[in-house]
């Protein structure tokens, strides 16, 4: 009687494991619905990371972020983190946000390491006393 108990323990411990969030396919023992990027809702089912981004699994769902420095300005994972924060005018330390040029002739703005920078154009020197490049 007390091997009989624990059969239908174990056989029922066994139908809750197999119910929860594991799949049991073709021989698939993973937990689908955790953080795996390889079975991530479904076995074999893999989480792709698109350019500059890193893949992530949550509740059986691909996500996605950004590796440092890189932004997805345009809102579309297809072509991943497409824009360099670091150096990009138009999206500078963060997306959308644009370098102002400077008011005085012969200066320009860039992005250097996610900062808006003023300069002079190539060729030209900061001239003191005149207040603009020459």
């Amino acid at each position: 009687m007390a091997l009989s108990k624990q059969l239908v323990l174990v056989a029922a411990l066994v139908v809750m494991f197999i119910g929860s969030a594991h799949a049991w396919k073709n021989g698939c023992d993973a937990d689908v619905h955790g953080g795996d990027v390889n079975n991530c809702g479904g076995c074999k089912v893999k989480c792709y990371a698109p350019p500059h981004a890193t893949a992530k699994c949550n509740k059986g769902k691909c996500g996605y972020s950004c590796q440092f420095g890189w932004g997805n300005c345009d809102k579309d994972w297809k072509n991943g983190c497409e824009k360099d924060l670091s150096k990009d005018v138009n999206n500078c330390g963060w997306c959308g946000n644009k370098c102002k040029q400077p008011k005085y002739h012969g200066g320009e703005t860039v992005c250097r390491g996610g900062k808006c920078v003023e300069q002079c154009m190539k060729g030209m020197k900061w001239n003191d006393k005149m207040k603009c490049c020459v």
